[in-house]
């Protein structure tokens, strides 16, 4: 069984643009577009550190921590590179330069370097002092036909922890995925769209995608890595139809993951309704609603659910029984029962050419 706490303010400051997991067990990273990037504690409620640009100048990619060099990473103006410790005083001192624009970044929890997605579909490896490496995430022929990353996730696998980046490549939907690993050749293919893409999430070994035509997938991303010559085999794909369409999804753990749709049952925008799902069963396990507008981020951090948003950050606990507490909950909110959604297992349509797994790194 799964449960959603009630749900409370963990900031009520406007214009936030991301949320990450912060140094500690019980910390969160909130980065605003003033420049402020904000340290809260889940379990205090409150803001326990805090920096801010020096300049007028906004971040456009929210901060970050990276737990083995023990920094903050963020980026200003779109091809600088932020980095900073736990005790700076200011954030923005010694900008490094980057090639070009950043779509976002991701921190990977073994490895001595941040991974930088650009958004011409290169993925750049970093280091504390801005040295590192690029890897192409699709051909040379293909990068000059200008793709357009769309989303990004980490995705840990066995001890590999594997950049999954979603593109759109003349308006056909791909998937690269590539270890973050300076040796590494990135795995592509193209993807079964429907429509047009609206957020994803990876979710244990599932993506976990929300489309236009209202179908929310659930793919194995172990099948796309498998060998072409096993691919004649059934790859499981899961598909729900919801509407309205969700915008927003968050993995949480290996079989559940939490969609967010608009309420706008009274005709105007209310809410978040936020709802847990099952990928084994394609089913809804609790629901509640956020009272936060013109949500852009839901996202899993520390066993809680945060919807940020453009008038705050809104903050619910997340359990599960059958596979052990997810959090510290703040308190058992009451869950309304609910039906059972059909699940629909469509026939299995043979992908593009496929590299195995192990060719991400040799």
């Amino acid at each position: 069984m799964v449960y959603l706490g009630s749900a409370f303010t963990l900031s009520g400051r406007q214009g936030c643009i991301g949320a990450s997991a912060g140094k500690g067990e019980a910390e969160i990273v909130c980065s605003f577009t003033s420049g402020a990037v904000e340290v809260y504690n889940v379990h205090g409620q409150c803001c326990v550190r805090s920096w801010s640009l020096q300049s007028s100048d906004r971040l456009s990619c929210p901060a970050v921590y990276h737990h083995p060099s023990q920094r903050y990473f963020a980026v200003r103006n779109g091809q600088e590179l932020l980095s900073w410790s736990e005790g700076a005083e200011a954030i923005d001192h010694t900008p490094q330069p980057l090639p070009t624009n950043v779509h976002s970044l991701l921190t990977p929890d073994s490895l001595p370097w941040v991974g930088v997605i650009y958004h011409n579909g290169t993925l750049g490896l970093l280091e504390e002092d801005g040295r590192g490496g690029e890897v192409p995430l699709m051909g040379r022929a293909t990068r000059r036909t200008n793709p357009t990353v769309l989303a990004t996730d980490l995705w840990v696998c066995g001890r590999e922890e594997v950049a999954v980046v979603l593109y759109s490549l003349q308006g056909q939907c791909h998937i690269s995925l590539c270890a973050l690993r300076k040796d590494a050749t990135p795995t592509t293919t193209a993807l079964k769209a429907e429509g047009q893409l609206l957020c994803c999430c990876v979710c244990g070994s599932e993506l976990v995608s929300s489309w236009t035509s209202g179908n929310t997938l659930s793919t194995s991303l172990e099948q796309l890595c498998k060998p072409s010559h096993s691919q004649g085999t059934h790859s499981r794909q899961h598909t729900l139809t919801l509407s309205p369409s969700p915008t927003l999804l968050a993995g949480i753990s290996e079989h559940y993951f939490a969609l967010g749709q608009i309420d706008s049952s009274s005709g105007a925008e209310r809410g978040t309704i936020v709802s847990v799902w099952d990928t084994r069963y394609g089913t809804c396990q609790a629901r509640t609603t956020i009272a936060v507008q013109y949500t852009s981020q839901l996202c899993h951090l520390h066993g809680f659910l945060l919807a940020v948003g453009g008038e705050g950050v809104m903050v619910c606990s997340v359990g599960c029984e059958d596979g052990g507490v997810l959090s510290a909950a703040l308190g058992r909110g009451q869950v309304e029962t609910i039906k059972d959604s059909l699940l629909i297992v469509p026939s299995w349509v043979q992908p593009d050419k496929v590299s195995p797994l192990l060719a991400l790194g040799g």
